[in-house]
């Protein structure tokens, strides 16, 4: 457990500079100076080429709304009972009605 929960921004610059530092000794010690020379060069130009792979990143969605959620649903629902095998388990188990909560006067299950 850390000795403190919080630290300043010179702190968190000095650990991570200390971090970069022992990533850097350990690339030389495991792969040699030349390797680890030109790594941040090598991980810049693969992050690079990702992002030309993978194009931009899709915009959020659009929040669905109660309706919608419902719809949504019953469709995962109706596929759910059309694709499982007659006589599964599956099948018993959608054959049962939803579950309801329980109000809060009707008390706990257990």
């Amino acid at each position: 457990m850390p000795d403190k929960l919080y630290w300043s921004d010179e702190e968190i610059r000095a650990l991570n500079g200390e971090w970069e530092a022992d990533e850097h000794a350990a690339r030389v010690r495991d792969y040699g100076e030349a390797d680890a020379a030109t790594y941040p060069a090598r991980m810049a130009e693969s992050y690079r080429l990702r992002a030309e792979a993978l194009g931009p990143a899709p915009p959020p969605q659009t929040p669905v709304g109660p309706e919608e959620l419902d719809r949504i649903v019953d469709d995962l629902v109706r596929q759910w009972r059309e694709t499982t095998p007659s006589g599964s388990i599956l099948e018993r188990t959608t054959a049962r009605s939803a579950a309801r909560p329980k109000g809060p006067e009707e008390g706990r299950d257990r």
